[in-house]
């Protein structure tokens, strides 16, 4: 009877381990490896050498999203000159390969071989003052191959672009409050404040007295009939003011509408525009005769 195997024990099988060693991560291959040389440990390098790999990944056209990098500093190497070594990842683990890759140098090995996705393969030649790349297009090659076992990969290495996720974020957390706020300021309006919305005044007797707002929406001029002004009064309340005119007359006459707490409306007739004139000038007249008696005396 064939023992079932667990997906560790299926793992160590493929990759060759012995049944003691452990597994601390799923190794991946990568879709594409470079790594390069620059001497120098001065912080110009450096630079340059981050320059040569945003380089390297924008004119190769490697995914923004999938793109590691490492830099690594050596300084007392048996075959390098102190310098930089860095590698670019697309794809994979985020696992560094310089470590195995210095180490195998070190041990006068003149080709690294990286396998990587797709039958690919990736080999690596030191050459005096710099490490030489070739892709290979199968992992089967003529002769005495190094494979570096990716297994043996344990530094984790970083990301060239991060997205910075932060603005979206917020711009969204905004976005959902305005809408609660707005929502909840249509609830208030339409639903709960609707019924007993007033405009209120306060008065210097310390208490507010309000107008219903049905008797305000509902007000308006005519070509009859003109608002001239909304007047509130300790003894009347709230008051409307008009100016009625007849076209065929062209007289004017003035008058108020009074209203209650309830909304209840009150017409009260105040004063004619052709009596004031009337009164103004019966005193001109009485005026005028005063005069003349005067005079006569």
């Amino acid at each position: 009877m064939s023992k079932s195997l667990s997906f560790t024990d299926s793992l160590k099988s493929s990759l060759g381990m012995a049944d003691s060693d452990s597994v601390d991560f799923l190794a991946r291959k990568a879709n594409h490896v470079y790594l390069g040389y620059f001497a120098g440990t001065e912080k110009e390098v450096r630079a340059s050498v981050m320059e040569f790999i945003q380089a390297y990944v924008r004119d190769n056209e490697l995914s923004r999203s999938k793109v590691y990098y490492n830099i690594e500093s050596i300084t007392g190497h048996p075959y390098f000159e102190d310098g930089f070594v860095f590698e670019i990842h697309e794809g994979g683990d985020g696992r560094s390969y310089i470590e195995l890759v210095l180490k195998a140098f070190a041990e006068k090995t003149k080709i690294q071989t990286i396998p990587l996705t797709n039958g690919r393969s990736i080999s690596l030649q030191k050459k005096p003052g710099n490490i030489e790349a070739y892709l290979n297009a199968s992992e089967e090659m003529a002769g005495d191959v190094n494979f570096i076992d990716i297994q043996g990969r344990s530094k984790p290495i970083k990301r060239l672009f991060k997205d910075n996720y932060i603005f979206y974020y917020v711009s969204l957390v905004f976005a959902v409050l305005g809408a609660f706020s707005i929502a909840f300021a249509m609830l208030f309006k339409f639903v709960i404040y609707n019924e007993t919305k007033m405009y209120e005044l306060t008065t210097n007797t310390a208490f507010v007295t309000s107008m219903p707002d049905k008797a305000l929406s509902e007000t308006n001029s005519t070509d009859t009939d003109r608002l001239t002004s909304i007047q509130f009064a300790t003894r009347k309340g709230w008051f409307m003011t008009f100016q009625k005119r007849d076209f065929n007359t062209s007289e004017l006459e003035d008058y108020e509408v009074r209203i209650d707490k309830d909304g209840k409306r009150t017409v009260v007739k105040t004063t004619s525009k052709n009596d004031e004139k009337d009164k103004a000038k019966s005193k001109s007249e009485d005026k005028a005769r005063g005069k003349e008696k005067a005079g006569g005396k």
